[in-house]
């Protein structure tokens, strides 16, 4: 059985609200897998949406199927945390050696996934990548793979947005954005990789596009394919050419080592790789990198045992780093990273000097709600022998009372000799401000701004609640419709500041008549909606009615104007007027209908009974 989160129902309503599944390919989404399958030089790159059942592959390369069962899915381990899932060989993990797409096709052994995460908690599916052979992940690997996975969030957000009506425009802009700014991202991610990245046009191998380490590596030269076989080493030219021409033919990707010439003349070894854009009339271009592997040919052993740190410092500016000693129980942080941590650091140490400090003392910084998710991801890597991502909260709060959220990155390091973990490196990241937006964001999308109360696209999800209980345990609900008499007449004498200023005072009288237990909300203009629960009959509705017309009835001042205005509302009764939210709404508002016709400031119930108020 797979495991699945605990907010697995409100997980699977955000996948479906997208309208995704099954739908056509889209090039976006091939395209960030290829890049993905360029990038980290991997066969298999997906975009996976967990469904309830099933996994379907929203974007794909080097896979022929569109989805699998979800029973032995690696991405339903994924989504159960906003971190970087890495297994690095699936036979050690006892999660997965026994699983059919490790011991059958495609024969997994390294996988890693970041999750796609619409909201927080809310993570509809991955971005994965997968080896048929085991192999390490870094941290800053896994760093290129989310800004990849964000990418995809901000194709889906943007389809999401785009399937709102004209009341969520603002939302549909923020996504907008969301999307430019993770282009920016993914063209700032090409310029700032340490390998040559180019984009070569089919028909004259002319390059259209070429990032900062190509441009400083050759020069002035490499923009034609002349130049740059021009630049091959004469001992690998032939075998070079003979390699493309051959992936040419097959219409598949050309990878080989040789020695490139730089600017001045010296020779370094690089990894080259090509991967065919492919267009419905062909191949439309070609995507190139060239990875400087010449310290690795030269000395490929001692670059295995100093690499994974090396490319962590480089990467981790602004961050805190650490490397955790598996064998004694100790984590070593440099002065800055142990600050960021709230660690005490004893005075006489210098800025380049480190603080060891126990596991079980890094433990009693971190919130225990949140220690269970760490250790489980930290377990999940040594044994999978892959990295791990977790996010958590700290005890200690900031200086004005905000949570402090770190998401921590870690990469299991192994004695070559052994097989034995024998080290963890990873760096943490702050993230308590993005954690602190998202909550705003979610919040103003389903609340009105004026008021503060739910809006109509909230509202309508806890009507649908609301009709659920009625049906399942015989409750008594009632609906009411409420319209303010007079509205127009303040904001046509008094302006519409006035207008505001009232309609805000009105949801705070309303707010203090009912119960915590009912709820008001505002679906637009001076219309107010109140669901009241516990109903025993007609009698308490009609309380209700009487209560909320009085709270509106007391006069309102709006800089020393006196406003005087009534309150029109429109009563039915569930399940006596219906079951569905268009039926029952139905019946409230022609009841306020009647209302209004019966002279204002007082109620009607549906066809039950008519009554004014006190």
């Amino acid at each position: 059985m797979f495991p699945i989160g605990l907010n697995e129902a409100e997980r699977l309503s955000a996948l479906r609200a997208l309208r995704v599944i099954g739908t056509e390919d889209e090039e976006q989404f091939d395209a960030v897998c290829r890049t993905a399958s360029v990038l980290f030089g991997l066969p298999i790159v997906l975009v996976s949406l967990i469904e309830e059942d099933r996994q379907w592959f929203k974007g794909y390369c080097g896979l022929d199927v569109d989805g699998t069962g979800r029973e032995g899915a690696f991405c339903n381990y994924t989504i159960l945390s906003d971190a970087v899932l890495v297994v690095e060989d699936a036979v050690k993990d006892e999660r997965f050696a026994r699983n059919p797409l490790v011991i059958g096709a495609p024969h997994i052994r390294f996988y890693a996934g970041a999750p796609l995460s619409l909201n927080p908690g809310l993570r509809v599916g991955t971005l994965c990548i997968i080896d048929t052979k085991p192999r390490s992940f870094s941290v800053e690997q896994q760093l290129q793979l989310q800004t990849l996975a964000k990418i995809i969030v901000a194709h889906l957000r943007l389809q999401m947005a785009r399937q709102l009506n004209e009341t969520e425009a603002k939302a549909r802009q923020q996504a907008e954005l969301a999307l430019l700014e993770s282009e920016r991202r993914y063209r700032a991610l090409s310029e700032a990789l340490p390998q040559m990245v180019w984009v070569m046009r089919p028909e004259d191998g002319r390059a259209t596009y070429t990032n900062q380490p190509f441009r400083t590596y050759y020069g002035s030269a490499g923009v034609t394919r002349q130049e740059r076989l021009d630049h091959n080493h004469p001992d690998d030219a032939e075998r070079m050419e003979r390699t493309w021409r051959t992936a040419l033919a097959q219409g598949g990707t050309f990878e080989v080592e040789g020695r490139l010439r730089r600017h001045d003349g010296a020779y370094r070894w690089h990894k080259l790789m090509m991967l065919p854009i492919h267009q419905h009339d062909g191949v439309s271009g070609w995507i190139g990198t060239a990875l400087d592997i010449h310290d690795s040919v030269e000395a490929r052993h001692k670059l295995e045992e100093t690499a994974d740190f090396l490319r962590l410092a480089q990467e981790a500016a602004g961050a805190a780093i650490w490397d955790w000693n598996l064998q004694t129980g100790f984590v070593r942080y440099p002065l800055p990273s142990a600050r960021m941590l709230g660690l005490v650091v004893p005075d006489g140490l210098g800025e380049d000097d480190t603080l060891e400090v126990s596991i079980e003392d890094w433990k009693a910084l971190v919130y225990p709600q949140s220690l269970e998710a760490v250790r489980s991801k930290v377990e999940e890597a040594v044994t999978a022998g892959s990295t791990y991502a977790s996010e958590f909260r700290l005890l200690s709060d900031r200086a004005d009372g905000c949570e402090r959220w770190l998401l921590g990155f870690g990469r299991v390091v192994f004695d070559p000799a052994t097989g034995e973990a024998t080290r963890i490196v990873g760096l943490n990241l702050d993230i308590s401000e993005r954690k602190r937006s998202e909550q705003r964001l979610a919040h103003l999308a389903r609340h009105d701004t004026l008021t503060n109360l739910p809006n109509r696209a909230l509202f309508r999800e806890q009507f649908e609640q609301k009709l659920a209980e009625v049906r399942r345990d015989g409750k008594k609900l009632a609906l009411f419709c409420l319209d303010l008499d007079r509205f127009k007449q303040v904001n046509d004498n008094l302006g519409h500041p006035a207008g505001d200023a009232l309609l805000i005072e009105v949801a705070k009288r309303l707010k203090s008549a009912i119960r915590t237990e009912d709820t008001l909300a505002r679906l637009g203009g001076d219309e107010f909606v109140i669901f009241q629960t516990g109903l025993n009959g007609l009698e308490d509705a009609v309380t209700l009615a009487n209560r909320l017309i009085a709270a509106v009835g007391h006069p309102f001042w709006f800089e020393e104007h006196k406003i005087l205005v009534g309150l029109s509302i429109g009563i039915a009764l569930m399940p006596d007027h219906g079951l569905e939210q268009d039926v029952v709404f139905k019946c409230a508002d022609a009841a306020l209908y009647r209302a209004k016709a019966a002279g204002r400031n007082t109620f009607r119930a549906h066809e039950l009974i008519e009554s004014s108020a006190a």
